[in-house]
């Protein structure tokens, strides 16, 4: 597993976990770009801001017709499935709360479905997250599996709002990465 850490100068911190793979490949198959973003109250407009970036970076090495997947999450989730060349950044303002629970079973439907591609999850949050008790356990239980596939990597970014870093979510993505790659 390659995992990596970058602060950047606003004070955003990356997270990204990759199959010890990735790096020595070149993609085969379709990629599908799933994005799980907090679109809480506490994200107000950085949500758009991270996604507005994510598009305008990724349309410089990627085919504007790339499937992308947008679970977006505050006190309940939601899925938008789009293109790259489609995705409309201004969907994704801040809202209410910050449950990530409601996530799960979106990933485990959007993941099931394209398991035949090779899957870019970028998971984006402020890092307060209400039900941090609960959703690394849930999260093991039906997503890991998924992860045991060489075809999914992961970063995680948690922009600074003023919020706290979520530090059981990093250290169970890091565990799930290092399992999927078989370390």
């Amino acid at each position: 597993t390659f995992i990596t850490f970058t602060t950047l100068q606003n004070g955003t911190f990356i997270c990204r976990f990759t199959n010890s793979q990735e790096e020595d490949t070149k993609p085969t198959k379709p990629t599908t770009l799933v994005v799980v973003l907090d679109e809480s109250g506490s994200m107000g407009s950085y949500g758009i801001d991270a996604m507005r970036k994510f598009k305008e970076v990724h349309l410089k090495f990627m085919d504007s017709q790339t499937r992308v997947c947008v679970i977006a999450f505050e006190s309940s989730a939601r899925l938008v499935e789009t293109t790259l060349g489609d995705l409309n950044p201004n969907e994704f303002g801040g809202r209410g709360g910050t449950s990530m629970c409601p996530t799960i079973p979106i990933i485990t439907q959007v993941l099931q479905k394209y398991q035949s591609t090779d899957i870019m999850m970028t998971i984006v949050s402020d890092g307060e997250i209400s039900d941090t008790h609960s959703f690394p356990s849930l999260f093991e239980q039906q997503c890991s599996h998924f992860f045991n596939s060489q075809n999914v990597s992961m970063t995680m970014i948690r922009l600074t709002t003023g919020g706290t870093p979520a530090v059981r979510e990093l250290c169970m993505f890091a565990k799930l990465s290092r399992e999927g790659a078989g370390e």
